[in-house]
């Protein structure tokens, strides 16, 4: 269902191409157009060779990179970028229905990335994710925020597009010469500041995106870290075992180990041990595991560079 706000918005893009839609009847066409992708499809390699110079140079660029980044998130369905618009409609109309609360009239005067022509919708939707949990704007709806940002310049692109595509039109009628002209030059500037915008919004999801990905990179190479620093303390308990312990029975051994190793600094027992159960368990299967390895010819070294899946493997293989 369509929201107050989101006819509004509708309607205020169809009202900036009155002259034409009404001297072109193509009214309807506008309104169900514009913010619904059915002209402008940013999935869509639309720029070839052949129509590429025929829009702001900053545009295509921008709805090019668009495309780009929407591939990566594995978006490939419009409907799903018709979700994000409607996600895109409920972030502002929070933002308007909570200007008070979340101090956004103050940052106004005083937030340089919103000086000096007002706040873009970027800009906008910036200060809201800076202020404001995810969940509280969106509820359960599953959205981030670089899709947020990367529909911001879809949307952006889409009307400056659909303005191109109307003037087009228009300019095949020769009794709207006169209009044609006033509206041209009137969209002169706005194709400047749509550049910007759909530049700004685009650049940001960029940014937040390579910012995501390099969390998730460096979280698995600390993961793989972790993992390394684990094995060690695993050798060191189990050359323990060979030294003192090896004539006790697994669990016993271990007790021991882990009594004996307990302020040992490589010791990391959360690592080794997530569901909370005695730190001296994982020791005694590790030990089981190292017993049944070296009875069927297996040394140390070898042992050390498996993980527990090989050794279980090579114990099968070996059998």
């Amino acid at each position: 269902m369509i929201s107050e706000e989101q006819k509004k918005a509708r309607l205020m893009a169809a009202d900036r191409l009155e002259v034409f839609a009404k001297a072109l009847e193509i009214e309807e066409e506008i309104k169900g157009s514009i913010y619904n992708f059915q002209t402008y499809n940013p999935l869509e390699d639309f720029y070839s060779r052949k129509n590429i110079f025929k829009f702001p140079k900053y545009l295509v660029n921008a709805s090019l990179r668009c495309r780009e980044l929407f591939s990566k998130l594995g978006v490939r369905d419009i409907e799903y970028l018709r979700y994000l618009r409607q996600m895109h409609c409920i972030a502002l109309e929070y933002l308007n229905k909570n200007i008070k609360k979340l101090g956004f009239k103050k940052a106004l005067e005083r937030v340089p990335w919103m000086q000096p022509f007002g706040p873009s919708e970027c800009a906008q939707l910036r200060y809201l994710m800076e202020h404001e949990e995810k969940e509280e704007i969106f509820g359960e709806n599953n959205v981030s925020w670089v899709e947020i940002f990367a529909i911001d310049s879809c949307l952006t692109i889409e009307e400056a597009y659909c303005t191109t595509i109307f003037l087009r039109k228009a300019s095949k009628h020769p009794e709207l010469k006169d209009r044609r002209l006033e509206i041209a030059k009137k969209y002169k500037d706005d194709y400047s500041f749509s550049a910007f915008e759909a530049l700004e919004s685009i650049s940001f999801s960029e940014g937040l995106y390579a910012a995501d990905t390099a969390i998730v990179n460096n979280t698995k190479k600390a993961g793989i870290a972790s993992q390394s620093k684990e094995r060690l303390f695993l050798m060191k308990c189990l050359k323990l075992y060979e030294k003192s312990y090896k004539n006790l029975s697994n669990s016993k051994a271990a007790k021991l180990i882990d009594l004996e190793l307990k302020d040992d600094p490589e010791r990391l027992y959360e690592v080794n041990n997530p569901e909370g159960k005695n730190y001296s368990d994982s020791i005694a299967r590790w030990i089981s595991l190292w017993k049944r390895f070296k009875e069927l010819g297996g040394d140390m070294s070898e042992f050390s560079n498996l993980s527990r899946r090989e050794v279980l493997k090579r114990i099968k293989e070996k059998v």
